[in-house]
């Protein structure tokens, strides 16, 4: 009986046991857990008291006098219907037929005239002396000579046909457009055709006028020297003789190219080129340069079609004049296209953008007579004086348009004047 009675009594003391450990790790944890939340707790390592929105710290604030003396003028943003214009890249080349070579027209010695032989990228003059040839006549020399003056004859009456297609097609562009019948751009592309024939019509004369020179000096035994001179004005580009060579007859001698006009070669990549207007006249810009500032107009041109299949692009050309010189062949240039269709644009005065030092645009509204906000905005394009926008205040919304890189000195701390306290 005893020993049946003893196993409940043991187990009851186990489980007993048991509880009191557990209550006693409950009451030590909570002991500690309470030491833990009365310790005085870390300060974070940084911490932001207010945080402030971009409108709250782009207003600026001055006095009447400093708005005064700084000629602030306001004016609304509009929305305008606008030429739609997109920028591409252009190269200035030589126009068309505008590089004339002057061959040997005989065997001779090539000497220096007495002005002294020009150099290349000399500007010179139609009619100029560039070198002398002294022919050299030899016993069958004659019969080369008269089966080339056969070909010049040939090549006079060619040019000469050519000459009068291109005058029977500038008169037809005249009359056209005297009669408001046609555009003066057919005009204009017509004369640079007519005036290039002509040229051409005037150098085969002169060759095939030497040619029966030298035979009729030839048969009487007295040959004189043969002056070469330019064909038309422009840049002496190449000269591929030099004083005391002996030269064969047809051999290039010098190059001359007129650059004035130039043409502007623009690469269009064919995706595009279904929007672009290509009766238009193109506005020049410098690459790089500021906007708004044009170089001049550009004309566009009927020329040679040509495209690069690599580039996936297309080629136009615009002429443009360049009677001083400055653009030459090779340099590169912007060039504002027309597109087709208009378009409804948000627009403000070039003269409001201010821009920061990573770039962005701002402009400064004026929300009381001396207290302007500055607003970002999105600038698409510059056209002429105005800033085309693609997002910026809705449109009414009054901006400063003189003024406005003042009150953005004045704002980063580059300037104090009438800045309030």
């Amino acid at each position: 009986m005893n020993a049946g009675t003893s196993r409940p009594v043991g187990g009851w003391l186990v489980t007993l046991g048991l509880m009191a450990v557990s209550a006693f790790t409950a009451w030590f944890l909570t002991q500690e857990r309470g030491k833990t939340s009365s310790a005085p707790k870390t300060a974070p390592a940084s911490s932001v008291g207010k945080v402030l929105k971009e409108a709250d710290l782009t207003t600026v604030a001055i006095s009447d006098e400093a708005k005064i003396k700084l000629n602030i003028r306001s004016v609304p943003i509009e929305r305008r219907t606008l030429k739609r214009v997109r920028l591409y890249g252009s190269e200035v080349v030589a126009p068309a037929g505008q590089t004339m070579t002057m061959s040997s027209p005989v065997n001779g010695q090539i000497k220096a005239p007495a002005e002294g032989m020009p150099r290349p990228g000399q500007h010179v003059k139609q009619g100029q002396p560039i070198l002398t040839l002294v022919p050299i006549l030899s016993p069958d020399t004659h019969a080369t000579l008269q089966s080339s003056l056969v070909d010049a004859e040939g090549m006079v009456k060619a040019a000469k046909t050519q000459v009068d297609a291109a005058l029977i097609e500038l008169k037809r562009a005249q009359d056209l457009f005297s009669q408001d019948a046609g555009p003066k751009r057919t005009v204009d592309q017509t004369q640079p055709a007519y005036d290039l024939a002509r040229k051409n019509y005037e150098m085969v004369e002169a060759r095939k006028h030497t040619l029966a020179k030298v035979i009729g000096e030839a048969e009487t035994g007295a040959v004189h020297a043969i002056v070469i001179a330019a064909p038309l004005d422009g840049i002496l580009k190449d000269i591929h003789a030099s004083a005391g060579d002996t030269v064969p007859g047809n051999a290039p001698l010098f190059v001359v190219t007129r650059l004035d006009p130039v043409w502007l070669k623009v690469p269009i990549y064919v995706g595009d080129f279904g929007e672009i207007d290509t009766a238009a006249a193109a506005t020049i810009v410098p690459l790089g340069g500021a906007p708004g500032k044009a170089l001049g107009m550009a004309q566009p041109v009927v020329a040679p079609p040509s495209a690069t299949a690599l580039a996936s692009s297309v080629d136009l050309y615009f002429e443009m004049p360049n009677k001083d010189g400055t653009f030459r062949p090779g340099q590169r240039l912007g060039v504002m296209l027309s597109l087709k269709g208009d378009q409804d644009n948000l627009v403000a005065p070039w003269s409001a953008l201010v821009h920061d030092m990573h770039g962005g645009s701002w402009v400064y509204e004026q929300l009381e007579p001396t207290k302007f906000a500055r607003r970002r905005v999105l600038l698409k394009h510059v056209q002429g004086d105005v800033a085309v926008l693609a997002e910026g205040p809705a449109a009414g919304t009054l901006v400063v348009a003189d003024g406005a890189e003042e009150l953005f000195g004045i704002e980063v701390g580059f300037a104090t004047l009438g800045q309030s306290p």
